[in-house]
């Protein structure tokens, strides 16, 4: 498990006792991207939904209208494959929709394409520490927002 793995473990519980209406949803990622304590211990808030990531992207899209804040974790080519899903959908509506990449590629080739997207916020950890931050000012700040988490982090 990577240190930016192990990080999403302990950091997902910890947001999860902070913000009452917190949702996880993931693309059979739960061990792969440190979700299995969060899914252990708050399965009535983690949604996954296979490779379905259209499907994953609107029933976060329609989770912000009850009110909760969707927390999607998935991979970097699930989001790239999705951007006119993400734009059309989450980004011109403003909806309030957070993003985890995983194995975002050093060349910023993600972070090129999503920057550009209207009311997203985008985020680039570099260790555990600045992850936690970062997807604490993105929950406590309305709108979409996308946390890449590169290929390349620093240890802690």
């Amino acid at each position: 498990m990577s240190d930016m793995t192990q990080s999403m473990e302990n950091i997902s519980i910890k947001l999860a006792k902070s913000f009452k209406n917190l949702v996880i949803l993931n693309a059979d990622s739960v061990v792969e991207y440190g979700l299995s304590q969060f899914s252990k211990f708050f399965d009535e808030r983690h949604f996954t939904f296979g490779l379905g990531y259209s499907n994953m992207l609107s029933a976060a899209a329609g989770m912000t209208v009850r009110g909760k804040i969707p927390l999607v974790v998935v991979d970097s080519d699930g989001v790239l494959g999705a951007v006119k899903q993400i734009k059309e959908s989450i980004c011109v509506p403003n909806l309030n929709v957070k993003m985890v990449a995983f194995n975002c590629s050093s060349d910023s080739y993600d972070y090129k394409i999503i920057k550009e997207l209207p009311n997203m916020k985008v985020y680039s950890p570099v260790h555990g520490e600045e992850l936690l931050e970062n997807l604490e000012q993105a929950l406590n700040n309305f709108g979409p927002a996308y946390i890449r988490i590169s290929d390349n982090v620093l240890a802690e």
